[in-house]
């Protein structure tokens, strides 16, 4: 006796017999369904790219990168005008410093005698000369007392000059055989041999002594022997650094950013800018950035002052 589920599975059709809805008989082997033809890893299809932007920038894309740039410069140039000005005023010391040694040097070689004032009487000019600046003799300024120990030749004077100054400029000849002093140091006038107007000063007011001799100054550490002169008062190689009537020939403070009063307002005894800053070099030889109303005093310059 035949099992019911097999007489059942007999009425079933045949999947070898026919493909179905093709009518045809299909081949042993041949699959049921048709094959679908598979796409290539690598064939192209259509992307989806984003609209092209026009070249170069936009006019606001271009104002905001000027002002940044612009804002930049604001905040950048004044610290490198300050950065270069510390610089010139560290150089400008040390070119007075030297200058300072040297007439140490030139006094122990000549009975403690420093050099002479260099001043603009065009009428006295002394071999002694600490600087030969005058027109009638720049040619020979090699000559001049102190070159032998600073070594500097007529083409290179950058010792001689604060690196700050405009030394071409605004400066008027005092005569015709002195021109204008092109240089940036002077010598403090009661403490020079040689010609100095300080001695006429001295004999009006016992008490001040002008000394020819380092070893006439009283406490030389304090005593100014040389310094940087203001471009407004600036005429020879020698600086009224005191006067008890009469106004200073000015330290220069072009070192000092702080904010200035006209140098112009100078009158009998009054100082301008008094906390205002400038080099000097004082009589053992050391250097510094001192303030006017310390360098331009009787105990700074007079060198018998206590």
């Amino acid at each position: 006796m035949t099992a019911p589920w097999r007489a059942a599975a007999s009425q079933l059709p045949q999947v070898d017999d026919a493909v179905p809805g093709a009518g045809e008989a299909r081949r042993p082997g041949q699959p049921i369904f048709p094959e679908v033809p598979l796409v290539r890893s690598n064939s192209r299809l259509p992307r989806c790219r984003p609209p092209r932007r026009p070249a170069g920038f936009t006019l606001v894309e271009l104002l905001v990168v000027i002002g940044i740039i612009a804002l930049l410069i604001s905040i950048l140039l004044p610290s490198l005008a300050r950065a270069r000005e510390e610089g010139n005023r560290v150089k400008c010391l040390s070119n007075i410093r030297q200058i300072g040694a040297a007439f140490l040097m030139y006094a122990n070689e000549n009975r403690h005698c420093i050099p002479f004032t260099s001043w603009n009487d065009g009428a006295n000019l002394y071999r002694e000369d600490w600087l030969w600046w005058q027109a009638i003799r720049s040619d020979r300024i090699e000559e001049s007392s102190i070159q032998r120990y600073l070594q500097f030749k007529a083409n290179a004077l950058e010792m001689l000059r604060c690196p700050s100054d405009q030394f071409e400029v605004g400066r008027k000849p005092n005569a015709v055989v002195c021109g204008p002093y092109k240089f940036s140091y002077v010598i403090n006038w009661w403490i020079a041999s040689g010609a100095t107007n300080a001695v006429g000063v001295a004999a009006s007011y016992p008490d001040l002594k002008v000394a020819k001799k380092l070893t006439e100054v009283r406490m030389p550490s304090d005593k100014v022997m040389l310094y940087e002169e203001d471009a407004s008062t600036i005429d020879d190689g020698m600086a009224v650094s005191w006067h008890p009537v009469n106004g200073p020939n000015l330290l220069a403070t072009r070192h000092d950013r702080a904010k200035k009063e006209s140098d112009s307002l100078l009158s009998g005894t009054y100082l301008p800018n008094p906390n205002l800053r400038g080099n000097a070099v004082y009589i053992d030889g050391h250097a510094e950035y001192v303030s006017r109303q310390m360098l331009h005093t009787k105990q700074a310059t007079v060198p018998n002052a206590q």
